[in-house]
């Protein structure tokens, strides 16, 4: 069987529409494109990176305050390969500790698919994926709800020491990249094996769009 294409990762926001949802008064535009290609293992070291590259202040202030939690919101968080990548962006932000809280935000899967065999294929089941992004990320607050009361915009938000807050607004969420290789995922397995088979893959990533797509930061306040 040849490249299988995943599936669409819901709409992209427009670049002022993004804008709009960030305090216009304290927020960068940082726009990523290929360079964060390269293996799904070193995903969160250049997501951040390119984060500290284009805005240094606001890395600068997570290191020097201390982020005790991260909550991650996207509707469109459905896919093993979505999940792998939001680990690897967690364990790499700047700031945090091991006591850091991680809690995750997403939608029920309210969709009818064909049986799932790839990594960018959907979780047919929400318990299962719930666990598996549990055991994938250590977050132990996972929310899948109806996705009427979820935001459209895909953010992460970081809650300082002092009380403060920043956030990052992902026009695509986690679904502007893509495997590059069709790589399988077995949905058969039991969530626990499947968080550790996910853990332990290696392939490579790429942008879906070579033009790139807009991130927004909301520094601290």
């Amino acid at each position: 069987m040849g490249p299988v294409a995943p599936p669409p990762q819901g709409d992209a926001i427009d670049v002022n529409e993004l804008l709009e949802q960030a305090d216009s008064g304290n927020s960068h535009l940082i726009w990523v494109g290929r360079d964060l290609d390269g293996t799904i293992a070193g995903f969160g070291r250049r997501f951040w990176q390119k984060i500290r590259s284009g805005a240094p202040g606001f890395v600068k202030g997570l290191e020097s305050e201390g982020v005790v939690e991260a909550c991650y919101t996207d509707r469109y968080l459905q896919t093993p390969l979505n999940i792998r990548l939001l680990a690897e962006m967690l364990s790499a932000v700047p700031g945090a500790q091991g006591d850091c809280r991680f809690e995750v935000r997403t939608s029920r899967n309210d969709g009818r698919m064909r049986p799932p065999w790839a990594v960018f294929h959907n979780f047919e089941e929400d318990a299962v994926r719930r666990s598996v992004i549990e055991a994938v990320t250590g977050s132990r607050d996972v929310k899948i709800l109806n996705r009427k009361d979820m935001p459209h915009p895909r953010s992460l938000e970081l809650r300082l020491k002092s009380g403060k807050k920043a956030r990052i607004l992902l026009d695509q969420g986690l679904g502007a990249w893509r495997a590059v290789d069709t790589e399988r995922h077995n949905f058969g397995m039991d969530p626990e094996r499947q968080a550790a088979a996910l853990a332990r893959m290696a392939f490579r990533i790429q942008a879906d769009h070579p033009s790139g797509s807009p991130i927004v930061l909301e520094s601290p306040s």
